[in-house]
């Protein structure tokens, strides 16, 4: 036996290496078991009494694979050498193994006399290959869908690119209206300067009538001239203090050339209420929406007419789904031919018009829109197909309070406000009492100093500030450094400085006045490290590293580590180029929600999957994709409004909990894993899930 055990082991030295399990067994040439080595009976699930000598090898495998069993051995005896790979029989065997088998004949006095072959073991092998495949195809479908998201996307910039052309169109327009505006002007002037010296020497009352037209005309253009250079110019584009209706009365002989025969009303109040707003912005707004009025005048065929109106709009009065506060509210309603229902519903989205290719850009509603955002209201359209369409614009209304501009609510996020320390360093009589009650209001613990000295006092001796406001007007023969040296009480030498002034280089300046409730509640949650938006602090990164301790599976993990990864790097939060490599690792178990903070008619955040995996979707019970999240959903994925304020601050979010699956109501165990992504870089736009089940037994 010594030859044929060294057969043996250089046939196992020459077997795969990377397997664990490597036998050998030994074969009549006609296939009957002849020796088995003896390490090999307990891995094969038959003992170590067992005596298979005699036994078929061909009995040891399962029928589908017989026939491949029988093709190797009849290649050994004509070519000395096969292979194969087959499964076990259940029924001879324990289990369903599968096996990898290399055949060789032995040889003596010049024929075949044995046949040895070597079986390793493969079944994790071909496992894992049909894992790989598995998720392969997933990659192939996600892949395919990233195809089609690539190609949305390129048109979208297609469509950016030509809305950018006409936009540098409009600039350069603008600087031309601007140039021939000066040019009229001194024309005008001249005509002007000739007809009062034509005038001063008519003798007739019919002649100097006449001229009189002539000089009102004249009047009447240097006026419309005055409001194109005012429409054209292009440093007007920062907020401040505005009066709607006075803007609109100084417009209206513009709006009257831009619908021509049109008729046109115009409904202005006796109260002026103020917004805060950036006048070149909502001239440009109204511009468009009354050009969009008088094109459906003009499309329905007959005369009409185009009313702008402004009212003033009472807390108890609000219209729903915006916060409860005093709001103006600039509406445009035209005599056209209104819009269907299924145009109306899409009025507001990107890239859409129903302008002809060349006449119409689409962004006309969605500025519209953007103005209601920005100035804390909503926009609301009214039409119906022969009626006529109403567009209604509610601005958050403000007041200038010594030297705050406050509209009431126009804070940013309040959920992330108070729970700190202010130190407010400023004048006792005007602007520290307004600082003082807005912080107060906010939640946060204040002190007000009136000098330097006593702000010294308060860090020195009282609690620890999380942040100092200074009023650089008020503390203006204070030296830089020394106010330096104050900051340096607060932890991470946090303060906000304002003043009248711009900054210079020895002494920056974060907010100038008059300053708006929203900047200044705004630069507070920037310094203290709160602001909602993509830029990530160190203390949000840290907060989500802490978040992978918690995770259950190695796939959590390697999803978590791929976002936390490029986030680290960056200091940014991810964008929508991230998905693909996440949701390959849980295809079935992934999702992604699109989030818009702007709140629908209910007060509801809008939330909505934009997709969502099959494992997902079978718990749902439907296809999830472009659902609006609901109470029903917030079952499985959790409080939807609440997880999404949290991610505001940059941070991944873990949770689990025991449920009933939407499907079956059966209990089950359920694993959420959120992260935010930015799409634009400005604020947390999706948030990608991954959402994994356990059933409960019994």
């Amino acid at each position: 036996m010594g030859g044929l055990t060294l057969e043996i082991e250089r046939a196992r030295n020459t077997g795969p290496k990377e397997f664990p399990v490597s036998l050998a067994i030994h074969l009549d040439t006609d296939g009957a078991i002849r020796w088995v080595e003896p390490d090999a009976l307990d891995q094969l699930g038959m003992g170590a009494d067992a005596d298979p000598a005699g036994e078929s090898f061909l009995s040891w495998w399962a029928e589908p694979d017989v026939r491949c069993v029988a093709e190797a051995l009849d290649k050994v005896r004509h070519d000395g050498k096969a292979t194969f790979e087959a499964r076990m029989n259940p029924d001879f065997m324990s289990g369903r193994r599968i096996w990898s088998v290399q055949m060789g004949a032995l040889h003596a006095d010049g024929g075949t006399t044995h046949i040895l072959a070597v079986l390793v073991d493969v079944t994790r092998k071909v496992a894992r290959i049909a894992e790989l495949e598995e998720e392969l195809k997933h990659a192939h479908a996600s892949n395919a869908q990233l195809v089609r998201r690539l190609e949305t996307k390129r048109e979208r910039i297609r469509i950016l690119e030509n809305r950018n052309s006409q936009s540098d169109k409009l600039q350069t327009m603008g600087a031309f209206v601007a140039s021939v505006v000066h040019d009229m002007n001194n024309v005008l002037s001249v005509m002007k300067s000739a007809q009062r010296i034509v005038t001063r020497k008519l003798k007739g009352s019919v002649e100097t009538d006449l001229f009189a037209e002539v000089d009102a005309s004249i009047d009447r253009g240097q006026s419309l001239l005055r409001q194109l250079l005012d429409f054209s110019r292009t440093d007007d584009l920062h907020a401040e203090l505005a009066d709607p209706a006075a803007m609109l009365d100084r417009d209206k002989g513009l709006i009257q050339q831009l619908i021509g025969r049109s008729g046109l009303q115009l409904e202005l109040p006796d109260e002026r209420w103020q917004i805060f707003c950036e006048p070149g912005r909502f001239a440009a707004v109204v511009f468009n929406i009354v050009s969009n009025a008088h094109d459906a005048i003009v499309d329905s065929g007959r005369p009409g007419t185009v009313t702008v109106a402004v009212r003033n709009v009472p807390r108890a009065d609000c219209p729903t789904g915006v916060f409860p506060r005093d709001y103006v509210c600039v509406s445009i309603r035209d005599t056209g031919k209104g819009m269907v229902p299924e145009v109306l519903s899409r009025m507001g989205e990107p890239f859409f018009t129903t302008k002809p290719k060349g006449k119409g850009t689409g962004i006309g509603i969605r500025s519209a829109y953007d103005l209601a955002r920005r100035c804390g209201g909503k926009l609301d359209i009214d039409s119906a197909p022969d009626t006529g369409t109403e567009i209604r614009i509610y601005l958050a209304r403000a007041e200038l309070r010594g030297e705050v501009i406050g509209s009431e609510g126009g804070i940013a996020d309040r959920t992330l406000h108070g729970d700190a320390r202010v130190l407010i360093l400023a004048n006792p009589e005007n602007l520290g009492p307004g600082l003082q009650d807005l912080m107060t209001g906010l939640g946060y613990d204040t002190a007000l100093a009136t000098d330097i000295l006593e702000a010294r006092e308060l860090v020195v001796d009282e609690l620890i500030y999380d942040l100092l406001i200074v009023d650089l007007d008020h503390v203006a023969d204070v030296a830089p450094s020394v106010l330096d040296a104050l900051c340096e009480y607060i932890p991470g030498s946090k303060c906000i400085r304002i003043s009248s002034f711009p900054s210079t280089p020895d002494v920056p300046v974060h907010l100038n006045k008059p300053i708006s409730e929203y900047a200044l509640s705004t630069t507070m949650l920037d310094h203290l490290d709160r602001l909602p938006g993509a830029s990530l602090t160190g203390h949000s990164l840290r907060q989500s590293a802490l978040v992978r301790e918690r995770l259950p599976s190695p796939e959590f993990q390697r999803v978590f580590d791929i976002w936390h990864k490029k986030a680290q790097h960056e200091r940014h939060l991810p964008d929508g180029s991230l998905v693909h490599d996440l949701q390959i690792q849980m295809p079935g178990n992934a999702c992604l929600i699109s989030c818009d903070p702007s709140p629908e008619e209910d007060g509801q955040h809008q939330f909505r999957f934009v997709w969502a995996g099959s494992a997902l979707e079978a718990r749902l019970g439907y296809g999830a994709t472009g659902a609006r999240l609901t109470d029903a959903h917030e079952r499985l994925i959790g409080p939807i409004a609440q997880l999404y304020r949290r991610c505001q601050r940059g941070t991944a979010l873990y949770s689990s909990a025991r449920v009933l699956s939407l499907s079956d109501q059966h209990p089950v165990n359920v694993h959420r894993l959120l992260l935010p992504l930015a799409e634009g870089g400005e604020r947390v736009t999706h948030l990608f899930g991954l959402v994994h089940f356990h059933d409960v037994s019994g």
